[in-house]
């Protein structure tokens, strides 16, 4: 017979759905996935930082970038990236720069996998600028 559209593999027959049960906190996948939290920029460093990990997969924290860096701060994963790695940040103070009009700053993020670090470089109405003051945010590095 004729199967329905959307209901078929690419040589009509009836496709049929494969559904997979379990618990996620007892998956032996999930188990293996660590989470590495240093307390610093400093002791996220690698090598030598006291809150390094070379196993965790996922490394997270809050920082404060500072104008003393100009447009850009470097700043220590806390865990081995890769050149593919996902880093995602949150602002949790404001960040503006004020050249003729007050404009939101925007970050845009580079990784460094040799050296284990990202780069926050601050950009507004698309210039890399130097933020009127410090600002804090939380970020997620993904291995």
């Amino acid at each position: 017979g004729v199967n329905t559209a959307g209901n078929q593999d690419t040589s009509g027959n009836a496709a049929t759905a494969t559904t997979t049960t379990g618990n996620a906190a007892t998956a032996t996948l999930a188990s293996t996935v660590t989470v590495n939290t240093p307390s610093s920029d400093t002791n996220a460093a690698s090598p030598g930082g006291i809150s390094f990990s070379a196993t965790a997969s996922i490394g997270k924290g809050s920082r404060l970038y500072e104008i003393t860096n100009g447009d850009s701060q470097t700043f220590n994963a806390g865990i081995d990236i890769l050149s593919s790695s996902v880093v995602t940040i949150t602002f949790t103070s404001h960040a503006q720069y004020n050249g003729f009009t007050a404009l939101e700053i925007q970050p845009v993020i580079t990784l460094n996998a040799t050296n284990n670090t990202f780069t926050v470089t601050c950009y507004a109405n698309g210039n890399a600028v130097t933020p009127d003051s410090n600002f804090l945010f939380n970020f997620i590095v993904i291995k």
